[in-house]
């Protein structure tokens, strides 16, 4: 038996990078896997299909993570696919570096939307639905803890979304 049978993981942000890394790990290990992605379709069937080719189980669901009635339709689409979430990964996000003097309010915008306003809304459902003894893991970044220059912006938005995981 593999180390995840028998159990249904929502991975959001899974088309790419992180999140893509993490999704297909878990349907290799046997999780039911939710493939949350925000745009690019192509990219997520990938991914569905490489934890098929696995052996795995898996569906792609499309939601922007930044808004709420989203993250509600994406885990009640795992809940019809596969049940109750047992893992919910927490991986969706958007950076962007920039100097402070160049930085716009629509920039502070799309950061905090889903850096920050995404991360809480997630983590909220994921707490109200995630099945018994299951885990909820909330990604941030190493910028939140260096200085580096034109990250400013970016690094508080996960800075905030860190706060909601403790």
């Amino acid at each position: 038996m593999k180390r995840f049978s028998n159990k249904t993981a929502i991975v959001t942000g899974a088309s790419r990078g992180i999140g893509r890394s993490i999704a297909t790990h878990l349907g290799k290990e046997g999780a039911s896997v939710v493939v949350n992605y925000a745009g690019n379709a192509d990219k997520a069937a990938e991914v569905v299909n490489e934890i098929a080719d696995a052996g795995g189980l898996a569906v792609a669901v499309q939601g922007d993570m930044s808004k709420v009635d989203d993250i509600i339709r994406l885990f009640e689409a795992a809940e019809k696919a596969y049940g109750r979430p047992h893992i919910v990964v927490s991986a969706a996000a958007t950076s962007m570096f920039k100097m402070h003097t160049d930085l716009t309010t629509e920039d502070y915008e799309r950061l905090f939307s889903l850096n920050t306003l995404g991360v809480m809304h997630v983590l909220q459902q994921a707490t109200k639905r995630i099945a018994d003894g299951g885990r909820i893991i909330q990604f941030s970044t190493g910028a939140t803890k260096m200085s580096m220059p034109g990250a400013g912006l970016y690094a508080a938005s996960k800075a905030a979304g860190e706060q909601f995981a403790l």
